[in-house]
């Protein structure tokens, strides 16, 4: 026989999931990587069960194990996983946002596929909230008490409308070049030259199909060269190639809509508490 380095992958994990569930039926918390393993190795069984969809399996990913069957640092450990399964439209891929968010979890779920038996009385304690609070996590940060960040302070800003005409909705990370995003989206693109969503680094704005939104943009720092995008406005920054750039960009097939009034001057800036600025995207509910 012989595998490939990816199915050796799996039954390696799989190996992992079952121990994982015999030391849980036994009454022993879990670990980060007993926790991943088991929740995994569950819905590589429910996934050949061939009877769910993935929203089904994402939600079902967040009940399986609860705090009660985890070290309390699990749960500040294990904020996402992502679980690769093959059902009978393809391959997708299911992602999980804090899969420990129960109290309880399912404790004949958390079995499923190893034919253990649930034990009686159930041998997990209540659990101590004192151990999950935040500032008790590995890595946790107690941030000062000084008032809001603000981001991107002293640069231009400019307020557009934006519309999306497409028919599926698009998402616009904080640093790309806006001027240069999905040709489906309606807005004065000439406006945009030079500037990015006035956003914490790594976040986005969803435009759902035909919801007019308003947005903020800022201009980009640092040495002012302008990169990615669709490579029709790369290099340095200069406001006379604005109307060139355009005009490549409408040759090209992306949305114009000249905005009269347009908003400029004392635009209040994005600002983020020093809390949510001070932990990572994967901290942040996401569903």
């Amino acid at each position: 026989m012989h595998y490939t380095p990816r199915e050796v992958e799996k039954l390696l994990f799989s190996q992992a999931g079952r121990l994982a569930q015999r030391r849980l039926a036994n009454g022993k918390k879990l670990n980060h990587l007993e926790a991943t393993a088991l929740i995994a190795t569950v819905l590589q069984e429910v996934i050949h069960d061939k009877n769910h969809s993935v929203s089904y399996l994402m939600n079902l990913g967040k009940g399986i194990l609860g705090r009660r069957h985890v070290h309390p640092s699990v749960v500040g450990t294990l904020k996402k996983m992502q679980v690769e399964g093959t059902f009978e439209t393809g391959t997708h891929l299911i992602t999980i946002y804090h899969p420990v968010s129960t109290d309880d979890g399912d404790f004949k779920m958390a079995l499923y596929g190893s034919f253990l038996p649930v034990p009686l009385p159930d041998p997990f304690p209540v659990i101590n909230e004192a151990d999950f609070h935040p500032l008790a996590m590995p890595g946790a940060v107690r941030p000062a008490e000084s008032g809001n960040i603000i981001l991107n302070p002293g640069r231009p800003r400019v307020t557009l409308t934006v519309t999306n005409k497409g028919t599926r909705a698009v998402y616009i990370g904080s640093h790309f070049h806006f001027m240069e995003t999905n040709p489906d989206l309606e807005f004065d693109r000439e406006k945009a030259y030079g500037y990015h969503l006035d956003l914490p680094a790594g976040e986005f704005l969803c435009f759902e199909p035909n919801h007019p939104k308003s947005v903020t943009l800022v201009q980009i720092g640092g040495s002012k060269i302008i990169q990615g995008g669709s490579g029709h406005a790369k290099g340095p920054l200069d406001p006379i190639r604005s109307a060139k750039v355009l005009q490549q960009l409408q040759q090209a097939g992306y949305r114009h809509s000249p905005e009269k009034t347009t908003e400029k001057g004392n635009i209040a800036p994005c600002s983020v508490d020093r809390a949510t600025y001070a932990s990572s995207p994967l901290d942040q509910d996401r569903e």
